[in-house]
């Protein structure tokens, strides 16, 4: 049962994210289930890691539930109309890029390594956390501040450049790889 921990916890950010939905009329609950699927973010990799238990499905789900997590959470944000956001037309093609760059850099890793697949970067993990914290300070405050809005996008589309150059020069896949100039596991051994 221990070996499937961080799976479970992955289903749970996956699930959970859907519930988010569900809770978009209530601010403060949304922003408790909000922290709970973040926090298990970094729980299931950090158990996978802890005890050895990373597996291919693994990391399939912690991508699945990634995706899931961001996708609700700025929908409910978008389209729930919990926040104000007053977006102007530079902030709409900038959060399109976001979208377009994620996009080319999944259908750019499906052609090359015939997988489905999301990098997890420094600046990912970064802009992640930037994101994290983000959401339920505009969920709570009922408005995106700008200079929020204009860090996410610039940060986004650099993190987004990153990982498709990453693509673009590995002959293997490696969707740990940390980040773009870091030398190969047998190099780093051989040195």
């Amino acid at each position: 049962m221990k070996k499937h921990v961080p799976n479970i916890i992955s289903c749970f950010r996956i699930v959970g994210s859907f519930g988010m939905i569900f809770l978009r009329k209530e601010p403060v609950w949304f922003v408790a289930l909000y922290m709970a699927c973040g926090l298990s973010d970094v729980l299931d990799g950090f158990l996978a890691r802890k005890y050895h238990l990373e597996s291919e499905l693994g990391t399939k789900l912690d991508g699945l539930g990634d995706a899931s997590f961001y996708i609700v959470a700025f929908g409910c944000l978008i389209f729930g109309k919990m926040v104000d956001l007053s977006l102007n037309l530079a902030m709409m093609v900038g959060i399109a890029a976001i979208a377009v760059s994620k996009l080319i850099c999944l259908i750019m890793t499906r052609v090359k390594f015939k997988q489905w697949n999301s990098m997890h970067t420094t600046l990912l993990r970064w802009i992640g956390v930037f994101f994290f914290v983000c959401i339920p300070v505009s969920v709570l405050m009922g408005y995106l501040p700008t200079a929020m809005t204009v860090s996410i996008i610039a940060v986004s589309i650099l993190c987004f450049v990153e990982e498709g150059i990453i693509v673009l020069v590995s002959d293997e896949y490696d969707p740990s790889r940390r980040i773009l100039f870091q030398r190969k596991k047998q190099e780093t051994e051989n040195a």
